[in-house]
């Protein structure tokens, strides 16, 4: 590295309140100028630790074009490793990252895990996948779930509370000089993690200026309407309806890149053509939000508009309580234990209840509530299937009738409840169960009922 170039580095990482030992180490790590112009482009300005980790983690995922890098930690006694920072691409749903992976289901994954770390550090740099892989037993559950996590490359990270972290790189499609960039994020957050105020994907979460990275909103959107990001939050008193229905349709469509105005009139107003001035009737909500928005965005660069087309910009990292909701399902369902699978499925319902905007009666709002109720009902079902499964009828009896408050009487419900009566011996019950709710069941669902009932008389 020039030395013109270590002085800039130097000088970017103190604006970041790091120290200098720490800043020699960095410069002194970095030895890529394409790597180092990067840092240098993005880092301008007065920078916070965290920020800095962050920004650097996004430098690193899009180094290696990857959909995740995380920083993981695990504990010996609880034999369980932990997400402590991540990020990831917006369209990606993570199977690990998303809250602690309890290892005493994958005893051979921890005990491989811990050799690899090791063979990094032995290595000075970085183990793959081509190598943790061989080490797991050919077609075993560790080796499925290493290979459906996605988990590529780990570089070996030491700081004083614990020996066994690392950082990893999920589904990399590009490798190139991997430890040029990592290794300046294994730097930082060897000497500074303990500051590090990211949340997690899953539970534990708290929200509220200085809780979110610079670049982060976090959006709730069941039983209320809040926008939060590290400058403060954006309620419902804040905002008028129809700016969260403009809002929440943007959030929805972040990924798909500038909206039409023509397609978003139609999204937001049922019979657009009876507006005087569709167009500019967009553009002056537009704007409204924009200027309500401009306390938390003082550059106002959250709204992308363009002549005729509008989008919420992508450098920001939009996370929504129904993204939330999906990550922790997703990851119960990684879960091979039935009890442990069982009781995740209950968090991620409990933590996530309720029912989307519910003071707006809108075709777009609609939508996303179908997508979040089937979500919700699918998780519901799992869980009647896996009480099932556990022979625990009490639960699951008191589950149905809960149930069947908050979402009126269908198929899966009426199935799982004969099941359940059958199980239990009350054939009769069962029966009329199905006779009732024929209207309900499947073919094979009443076949199943039937065979059941068959089987236990």
């Amino acid at each position: 590295m020039e030395k013109k170039e270590e002085k800039e580095v130097l000088q970017v990482l103190k604006n970041s309140q790091v120290s200098e030992k720490l800043c020699s180490q960095v410069a002194f790590g970095l030895d890529t100028s394409a790597v180092l112009s990067t840092i240098m482009e993005r880092t301008t300005g007065d920078f916070t630790i965290e920020e800095l980790i962050s920004l650097t983690a996004g430098i690193a995922m899009e180094y290696h074009d990857a959909d995740s890098v995380i920083f993981i930690t695990i504990d010996n006694e609880l034999s369980a490793a932990e997400c402590i920072f991540e990020t990831h691409r917006i369209d990606f749903s993570p199977l690990c990252g998303t809250g602690p992976m309890y290892m005493d289901e994958y005893p051979a994954l921890l005990k491989v895990l811990m050799r690899a770390l090791l063979m990094a550090v032995e290595a000075k740099g970085f183990i793959s996948a081509q190598n943790i892989l061989p080490m797991l037993p050919n077609g075993s559950r560790e080796y499925k779930r290493m290979e459906q996590i996605g988990l590529e490359s780990i570089m070996r990270v030491k700081y004083e509370k614990n020996e066994h972290q690392f950082i990893a790189v999920i589904n990399p499609r590009k490798y190139g000089k991997e430890g040029d960039i990592l290794r300046l994020l294994a730097r930082v957050v060897d000497s500074e993690i303990d500051r590090l105020g990211q949340p997690n994907m899953g539970e534990g979460f708290s929200f509220g200026a200085g809780k979110l990275a610079k670049n982060e909103v976090y959006v709730r959107l069941l039983n209320a309407f809040e926008l939060h990001t590290r400058k403060g939050t954006l309620t419902e008193e804040d905002i008028r309806n129809q700016e969260i229905i403009f809002l929440t349709v943007l959030l929805m469509k972040q990924d798909e890149g500038m909206i039409p105005a023509t397609t978003l009139l139609h999204m937001l107003w049922e019979d657009p053509e009876a507006l005087s001035e569709p167009e500019r009737t967009l553009k002056n909500l537009s704007y409204r939000v924009n200027k309500k928005l401009k306390q938390l965005f003082p550059r106002g660069d959250f709204l992308e508009i363009k002549k005729k087309s509008y989008m919420i910009s992508q450098k920001y990292k939009i996370t929504t309580d129904l993204d939330r909701f999906s990550y922790m399902i997703r990851d119960a369902e990684g879960v091979t234990n039935p009890e442990a699978r069982l009781e995740r499925y209950l968090k991620a319902l409990d933590d996530f209840s309720g029912i989307v905007l519910p003071p707006q009666d809108h075709q777009a709002i609609k939508l996303v509530t179908e997508k979040y109720e089937s979500a919700r009902r699918r998780a519901q079902n799992e869980c009647l299937s896996l009480m099932f499964e556990l022979g625990d009828y009490t639960r699951m009896a008191e589950y149905i009738r809960t149930l069947s408050v908050s979402r009126t009487m269908d198929g899966e419900l009426a199935y799982w409840n004969a099941m359940m009566y059958i199980d239990m011996g009350q054939h009769q019950q069962a029966r009329e169960l199905l006779e009732e709710n024929s209207d309900y069941l499947s073919e094979t669902q009443i076949n199943a009922i039937k065979c059941r009932i068959l089987a236990k008389t």
